[in-house]
């Protein structure tokens, strides 16, 4: 698809008038950038990162493609025809996501993910209407070509159900801890406020966006989803903190590092393999390499806090292996399954959480608000030490 969409794209660049065809080679020579790394993440067995480039590749190639004929020729029947595509095929995925029941806590880490990049893909659609209401072509056309291929990851995502061990896990309990998770994003999100207080953290709204999202999925029962959004927002309030107190981001990479391993040890005895928790770990490994410290961070916490708050719903099953019995594994670097991508995309138009059997929730609770406050203060003697407050890109 990639090479078929570049072929066709490269045929009508002399349609584009000269005013544009900058823009339209810049973001061409970034798709190819992209597909470049693909190709290299891919024989690294990098899986996560190479899909996760080859998504935003084909989707930036997509879209100066529509864009040509849209916004350029003035072909109103290809919008028209995209939209009812588009229509058609979110009602296919969501009748196909909705229909898919499962007890089993892996596979639930995976339905919960395809849940999320459904309704991200449904918040562009309705952007784009939005935009055609305007008349903005341009971001109504970048907002559909994204729907398009964000539905795309959802039904890969769907592939990895049924693959991992069974550890049934009942929707009472997932009810119960999503509510808490809701909560305990609630308590970061208000933390990670206070302490940048004025000062402006694309992370931070974006954990404020996902946290209203978390809490709209709540109150209508879809605590799947819920849970991801709630994952979600924490690690973006922790990487906002980090973001404008923390000056040192390599040491504060290490540590997060440790605090993976650890988790994804406990994980491993249970037989939790949480694939969405290992592609953000190998997600994170790759943004560190390439010196993007800050979106790597958020990969490190977003890693930690999926395994963290699936091994707690393994707790309330019961029969969990013990601290004692994970010392040793705090060094072993987690093995990365293949998997889907959760991408940075960007507009090209503008811009480009003790394991003691039979625990109950509100230790569960108790413990989770512990580690904020822990973290918290780690933060603050951080900014004592260092005397300095370092804002990132």
């Amino acid at each position: 698809t990639y090479s078929e969409l570049l072929a066709n794209l490269t045929m009508k660049l002399d349609k584009v008038p000269l005013t544009y065809r900058d823009f339209f080679n810049n973001n061409i020579e970034r798709a190819k950038g992209l597909y470049g790394n693909f190709v290299k993440y891919l024989n690294e067995e990098r899986y996560y990162s190479a899909i996760s480039n080859l998504f935003v590749a084909t989707y930036i190639l997509d879209f100066l493609d529509t864009l040509i004929d849209v916004y350029v020729l003035n072909n109103r029947e290809v919008l028209n025809e995209l939209i009812n595509e588009i229509n058609e095929s979110l009602a296919n995925v969501k009748n196909s996501l909705f229909n898919v029941s499962t007890d089993n806590l892996n596979d639930i880490s995976i339905l919960a993910e395809a849940r999320l990049r459904y309704y991200e893909a449904e918040e562009s659609f309705n952007e784009s209407l939005t935009y055609l209401r305007s008349n903005d072509l341009v971001s109504a056309v970048n907002s559909l070509v994204y729907c398009k291929w964000r539905l795309v990851t959802v039904k890969t995502w769907l592939d990895f159900i049924g693959k991992g061990v069974s550890i049934n896990v009942s929707q009472a309990t997932i009810k119960e801890l999503t509510e808490y998770l809701v909560l305990y994003a609630e308590s970061a999100y208000q933390y990670a406020s206070l302490l940048i207080g004025g000062g402006r953290s694309a992370n931070l709204d974006n954990a404020g966006e996902f946290l209203s999202k978390a809490k709209e999925l709540l109150n209508e029962g879809d605590y799947y989803a819920s849970l991801s959004y709630s994952i979600s927002s924490i690690a973006y309030s922790l990487t906002a903190i980090h973001e404008v107190y923390t000056g040192n981001l390599g040491v504060v990479i290490e540590n997060l590092k440790d605090v993976v391993y650890i988790a994804y040890g406990y994980a491993l005895l249970n037989n939790l393999s949480v694939l969405p928790a290992l592609s953000y770990f190998e997600r994170a490994k790759v943004l560190e390499e390439e010196g993007d410290y800050l979106s790597a961070i958020y990969f490190y916490e977003l890693s930690a806090v999926t395994m963290r708050s699936y091994y707690l719903l393994r707790i309330l099953q019961g029969n969990v292996k013990t601290r004692s019995e994970v010392s040793n594994l705090s060094t072993t670097s987690p093995s990365i399954i293949t998997t889907t991508s959760k991408p940075e995309v960007g507009t090209p138009t503008t811009k480009e959480v003790t394991s003691i059997k039979g625990q109950g929730i509100h230790d569960i609770l108790n413990f989770l608000i512990l580690i904020t406050t822990l973290i918290i203060i780690g933060v603050i003697l951080t900014l004592i030490l260092s005397k300095s407050r370092v804002s990132h890109t």
